[in-house]
C-alpha cells in the first residue's frame, strides 16, 4: 500500500521538454554551489536620504514580521543604558518607504530593515533617531535589501529561510500552513519547538533530493541553489514529495541535518525515473530507527553509513 502524500507518479519513457528543463535545473543549481562568494545584487532599491525621526512620528515606524526578527531585549537594555547617560547611538537605522501596494493600499509607514534595536531603545527614551532612508518597488526587493542588509551580522539559518524572498520560502511555508500535511505546524522559522524541524534543515534535504548535492557553508548560497533547482518541473515533485516524506519519517520533530539530507540523498536515487512515496511498511520501519545510535556523531563522514542503512529498509 502507497502513501497518500504524493497526488502524482512520472515515469518518462523518453527525454521531453520538460526532462531538458528538469536537467538544466540541476546542473545550474550544482554550479550555484561551485561559484564563489558574490556581492548581492539588488533591484527595486532606491539611493536612501538621510531622515531624523522625531518621538512624535515614531507611531509611523513598523516592523514587518514576514522577514523581521523579535526584538532582543537585552541588547535593547543596553542601548536603553547608553542613551539614559548621555551616550549617543551614532550609526543610522535603515529604513524603506514602499512605493507599492498591498490589498490595494498603500502604506504611508516606514518599515525598519536594520536597526530595530537601536529603534526601539530611543522610543523607549523620546530620543530623536537618524535614518537611511530607501524607496522600495517590491516586497520581495525589501526582504532582499533586509537579507543583504544583514549579511554582515550572524542571522540564524532559519531567520534567513524566513526572510528569502523566493519560491523555496514559499514552498516552506504552505506546507507549513496546510491542515492535514505532515509537516503542518512544524517548520521552524523563527520559533522553536519539540514538534518542529529546523527550515534550515529542510531546505539542505532540498537540495539532496533535487540535485543529489550535499549543499554546505551559507544558506544563503544552498538558498540560491535550490532555488534554481525548483525551476525543474521534476525537481519540484521531488520537492514536494519528499516534504511529505519528511514528515512521516520524523514524526516527533527531531530530525538532524546528516539524517535528513542521508534520506534525501537515497530518494534521489529512488525517484530517478518514479516518484512515488515508500509503501506505509518502509515507512513505519524508517520511524523507528534510532538516528543516534546510527553513528557515532553526524559528523559528514558517517552520512554514507545513514544512506546505506536507509537503502536496506527503503527496498
Amino acid at each position: 500500500m502507497k502513501g497518500d502524500n504524493l497526488q502524482a507518479s512520472v515515469t518518462p519513457q523518453k527525454v521531453s521538454k520538460k526532462q531538458k528543463v528538469s536537467d538544466k535545473a540541476v546542473v545550474m543549481a550544482k554550479q550555484h554551489l561551485r561559484v564563489s562568494r558574490k556581492p548581492v545584487l539588488l533591484s527595486g532599491v532606491q539611493p536612501g536620504k538621510l531622515i531624523t525621526i522625531t518621538p512624535t512620528h515614531f507611531g509611523n515606524v513598523d516592523v514587518d514580521r514576514r522577514y523581521q526578527r523579535d526584538k532582543i531585549t537585552e541588547e535593547i537594555n543596553d542601548l536603553i543604558y547608553v542613551l539614559q547617560n548621555g551616550g549617543d547611538i551614532p550609526d543610522p537605522i535603515t529604513v524603506v518607504k514602499r512605493l507599492y501596494k498591498e490589498d490595494g493600499v498603500q502604506s504611508g509607514k516606514l518599515w525598519i530593515i536594520d536597526g530595530q534595536q537601536r529603534f526601539m531603545a530611543h522610543l523607549e527614551c523620546g530620543r530623536d533617531i537618524r535614518a537611511m532612508c530607501h524607496e522600495v518597488e517590491t516586497l520581495e526587493a525589501e526582504k532582499a535589501f533586509f537579507l543583504a542588509m544583514n549579511a554582515r551580522r550572524v542571522v540564524g539559518a532559519n531567520s534567513v529561510v524566513n526572510s528569502w524572498p523566493g519560491a523555496v520560502a514559499d514552498l516552506l511555508k504552505r506546507v507549513d500552513g496546510t491542515v492535514g500535511h505532515p509537516l503542518y505546524g512544524r517548520v521552524m522559522f523563527k520559533a522553536s519547538g519539540a514538534e518542529m524541524i529546523g527550515a534550515a534543515i529542510l531546505v539542505r534535504g532540498l537540495l539532496a533530493v533535487m540535485t543529489d548535492a550535499v549543499g554546505g557553508g551559507r544558506i544563503d548560497h544552498l538558498l540560491n541553489a535550490a532555488e534554481t533547482a525548483l525551476k525543474g518541473p521534476r525537481q519540484r515533485l521531488k520537492a514536494e514529495a519528499f516534504l511529505g516524506l519528511i514528515g512521516q519519517v520524523f514524526p516527533h520533530g527531531y530530525a538532524p541535518i546528516l539524517p535528513v539530507v542521508a534520506l534525501g540523498k537515497v530518494a534521489f536515487e529512488r525517484w530517478s525515473f518514479k516518484i512515488e512515496t515508500p509503501a506505509s511498511a518502509v515507512i513505519a520501519k524508517l520511524r523507528r530507527v534510532n538516528w543516534k545510535a546510527e553513528v557515532p556523531s553526524y559528523a559528514e563522514r558517517f552520512r554514507p553509513v545513514l544512506e546505506a542503512h536507509i537503502r536496506r529498509l527503503w527496498k
